[in-house]
């Protein structure tokens, strides 16, 4: 749910834009650039995740998830970020 808050956020910017249309101000445009942000921050994970060997090897190595499930709360070897090692 998370990676969807993003995206939740743009589509609410037109409703923004014709609520406030006469009000256009720097705090309008300070919006759209968070949304272009948050957006930003939500793509790059996924983006790793898929564009990388590491992640799925993640579930396997050093150790299988399986055998020890302490890793999944590890958080000096999160999955995402195995991409980056």
């Amino acid at each position: 749910m998370s990676d969807q808050i993003p995206t939740f956020c743009y589509f609410m910017l037109p409703v923004l834009d014709r609520t406030l249309r006469p009000f256009v101000s720097p705090r309008l445009i300070a919006a759209g650039v968070g949304v272009a942000l948050l957006a930003i921050v939500s793509v790059l994970p996924n983006y790793w995740a898929v564009t990388s060997w590491a992640v799925p090897q993640w579930s396997a190595q050093p150790v299988s998830i399986d055998d020890a499930p302490w890793r999944v709360w590890d958080i000096t070897d999160v999955q995402f970020l195995r991409a980056l090692r």
